[in-house]
């Protein structure tokens, strides 16, 4: 690998520093190299890399770097000495950033964009003990995913230890997370147990579907239909005084059962309400049988 002291420039017979002699002496002096003891890539067509044109093609990447490779920058790597990363088209190192990606604040622009092919994600991040992805905004959205096909997500979230795949937080008195569909569909759609620690407040349908469990820990609102699978309501027809159902999850040691009559039937009420957990069922209980031809319509919920 070269060391950190500038090469010569070449000069010319009659004594006189010739156009490449100069460019290389520049090149070295800011520390252009490449990282292995191949040959320096040919560029143009005589040797110089030629400014406002394709160079190439090379066989060996190119860096430039500061004195002990505190900060440098790889163009064109194609990998054939064994880099950690692979093929690389640019590659930046630096003790605060390796790349910064900036936009004319005047205009609206990007200032990195990434782009996938054949399934592969568009941006890479990797966090060692800090955050895989940090993003901030003065007054806007500080990350903001947008999902284009059909059945494509905007954003996701996985954990694959005890630590959370999405976490929001708010410190001050917004929402740490807000859902929203504009098209008709879920908003927020959550797939095992949840819980809600903090107040929470449900401003569209919600639907808690058996076998998962969810946990509100604090103060809840919902401001339209809500929607338990382990809820319903069993027929019971005239003559005939209980009735067993089978809710979605079974029950536990733990579960309560709610039951009210949907209908007037000549006085007959709702008895009592008496979970069997090992069965996984609960009987209903009236005061006495519907006479014919009537039939009692009896609703029915399960907390825990």
């Amino acid at each position: 690998m070269d060391t950190d002291e500038a090469r010569p420039a070449m000069r010319s017979e009659d004594g006189k520093h010739s156009r490449r002699g100069l460019f290389a002496g520049a090149l070295a002096l800011l520390g252009v190299e490449t990282l292995t003891k191949a040959p320096r890539a040919q560029a143009g067509t005589d040797g110089d890399v030629v400014l406002g044109a394709d160079n190439g093609p090379v066989t060996t990447r190119t860096a430039i770097r500061t004195a002990n490779w505190k900060e440098f920058a790889v163009l064109a790597d194609p990998n054939n000495d064994g880099n950690p990363y692979g093929s690389i088209g640019v590659w930046g190192h630096g003790q605060t950033y390796g790349v910064v990606g900036e936009a004319d604040p005047s205009i609206v622009s990007s200032g990195v964009l990434g782009i996938g092919s054949l399934g592969g994600p568009a941006v890479v991040a990797q966090g060692g003990l800090g955050h895989g992805v940090s993003a901030t905004s003065e007054n806007g959205i500080g990350l903001y995913g947008v999902g284009t096909g059909a059945t494509a997500w905007g954003v996701k979230g996985e954990a694959r230890g005890t630590g959370v795949g999405v976490e929001g937080v708010n410190t001050s008195t917004g929402p740490g997370v807000s859902a929203s569909n504009t098209g008709g569909g879920l908003a927020l759609q959550v797939y095992g147990p949840s819980v809600l620690n903090g107040p929470s407040t449900l401003d569209g349908p919600s639907t808690f579907n058996a076998p998962y469990s969810s946990t509100f820990n604090g103060p809840s609102i919902f401001n339209s239909t809500a929607v338990f699978s382990r809820s319903g309501t069993v027929v019971i027809p005239s003559g005939v005084k209980t009735a067993t159902v089978t809710p979605p999850g079974g029950l536990s040691s733990s579960a309560l059962v709610l039951a009210v009559m949907q209908n007037v039937a000549g006085g007959v009420m709702v008895k009592a309400a008496v979970p069997n957990p090992g069965a996984g069922t609960f009987q209903i209980v009236l005061n006495k049988a519907p006479l014919s031809p009537a039939s009692a319509t009896v609703a029915w919920f399960v907390v825990n």
